[in-house]
């Protein structure tokens, strides 16, 4: 129903749910993700974080029509922000 046809709109899509649940929410077309601060950081230990990060990467999957979300750091392993990245749907050879 959001329509979101490029990495523009998927990102664009994804800062208005995520300021919904306080989080500061980057992302540029070219697939970077930025997280200045999150509401949960201060709750989820860095093992919860990253199970709760599924729903997360099904969130953007299915926004961007399959790309794949891979953190490069987070929060909660004591990290200034997190950082991840939007990668491809990779096709079978």
């Amino acid at each position: 129903e959001l329509h979101v046809r490029t990495m523009d709109e998927v990102m664009q899509a994804c800062g208005v749910v995520y300021k919904a649940l306080k989080i500061d929410f980057r992302g540029s077309a070219g697939g970077q993700i930025t997280i200045g601060s999150c509401f949960f950081s201060s709750f989820y230990t860095a093992h919860v974080c990253s199970i709760i990060s599924s729903l997360d990467e099904g969130l953007i999957a299915g926004l961007s029509g399959g790309s794949r979300l891979e953190f490069e750091q987070r929060i909660t392993e004591g990290k200034p922000c997190c950082k991840a990245r939007l990668l491809p749907q990779e096709r079978p050879a």
